[in-house]
């Protein structure tokens, strides 16, 4: 059984939902990079442009959010108006309505945009920014060409600071990318808080747990459905959870189990499993995924001594699993919202059991959760 990181950090941005939840973890993301510029650290994510002034609503904007998105690998950009990253300071970002700015420039790109969520974020007194999050899983991106003639579109590219044509092996990639990534859907989930009671009947403390230690446990069935063949590797996964006031812990590592069939006996004189579906685990977690199958989770993992209180007082938790594909800068990702029910069995309170060592003290579900887990 692993043992769990607490982490006060803000998740990824390719995670990002703005719900109540998301949209509060954004707006702290957004003021760790202002307070870091305004600090003279360098902003070192290459998917973060800070801006002093609304750029000119034009093609060559345009043209610099298209080269920013396609370079992105499928990942969202964020750009961040009223930082003045030279002079270290917020300038503010006034003057402008971001809506009718995005109308401007969104209409120099040939069919498709990036989709884009706006963000007004107060910093300190009487100054705020504006946080412009574009989506880029729609890439690439075409603009027209300024002044027309034989050439009438392009395909940027960002490289550093400056903006070029992009190259064919950069298209291909980024279009083989982008049909390689599996897509997640959750069928049912359920993750229980449990507390350490001691009750180990014959059998010794084995890892010197204290009581009242947490433990979290996760099960979720899923359903993947595949563009192409793709190869997630156990070792580069990640599931973690988080709680409306900010806490967040990462849940360590975690079983997956396929959709498979009973077909005959084995000569031990059991029945004998037979994969169904084009999702196939791989050792303990990696996936070989061919075509769409169910997936099953299973993890288990205890917090810190004194750590998780907060998830015993949680109405809700926002949970995401990301599964990175080999080879690619893409990854499978799973963002949603489990509640405690509204008729909750274990709501607060200890279920109680002598034989078993762990209680459930707060449970929290969503969609069809099955009876019989494994």
């Amino acid at each position: 059984m692993a043992t769990c990181r607490s982490f006060e950090g803000i998740p990824h941005l390719a995670l990002l939902d703005l719900r109540l939840m998301e949209r509060q973890r954004f707006e702290a993301r957004v003021i760790e990079i202002v307070d870091a510029a305004i600090a003279g650290t360098q902003v070192e994510d290459d998917r973060v442009e800070l801006k002093r002034d609304w750029p000119d609503a034009g093609l060559k904007v345009a043209r610099q959010v298209a080269g920013h998105a396609n370079a992105s690998g499928g990942e969202p950009i964020l750009w961040i108006i009223g930082v003045d990253e030279r002079g270290r300071r917020v300038h503010g970002a006034g003057g402008t309505e971001p809506s009718n700015w995005w109308g401007s420039v969104s209409r120099h790109f040939d069919e498709v945009h990036p989709e884009l969520q706006i963000l007004n974020v107060p910093i300190g007194r009487g100054k705020s920014v504006v946080a412009l999050h574009f989506t880029s899983d729609r890439a690439p991106y075409i603009v027209g060409v300024e002044n027309g003639g034989r050439v009438e579109r392009e395909v940027p590219w960002r490289e550093g600071n400056s903006t070029r044509t992009a190259h064919r092996s950069e298209l291909i990639r980024s279009v083989i990318s982008e049909a390689s990534v599996p897509t997640l859907e959750l069928i049912g989930g359920q993750v229980d808080v449990e507390r350490y009671a001691g009750n180990d009947g014959p059998h010794e403390n084995p890892r010197d747990y204290r009581l009242g230690t947490l433990r979290v446990s996760t099960k979720l069935k899923m359903f993947m459905s595949p563009q192409g063949a793709a190869y997630l590797p156990e070792h580069r996964q990640n599931l973690r959870i988080s709680t409306l006031r900010g806490g967040s812990f990462d849940l360590g590592t975690f079983n997956l189990f396929g959709s498979y069939r009973h077909e005959g006996i084995s000569k031990f004189g059991v029945p004998q499993r037979v994969a169904e579906g084009g999702v196939a685990i791989q050792g303990r977690s990696s996936i070989d995924v061919t075509g769409p199958g169910q997936l099953e989770l299973f993890g288990d993992c205890v917090l810190a001594f004194g750590e998780g209180s907060e998830l015993l007082r949680a109405r809700k938790l926002g949970l995401a699993l990301t599964m990175p594909v080999d080879q690619s800068d893409r990854a499978a990702r799973l963002n949603c919202q489990l509640e405690v029910p509204a008729k909750a069995e274990f709501d607060e309170r200890d279920i109680p059991d002598r034989y078993d060592s762990w209680h459930v003290a707060r449970r929290f579900s969503v969609g069809a959760v099955a009876r019989d887990w494994r």
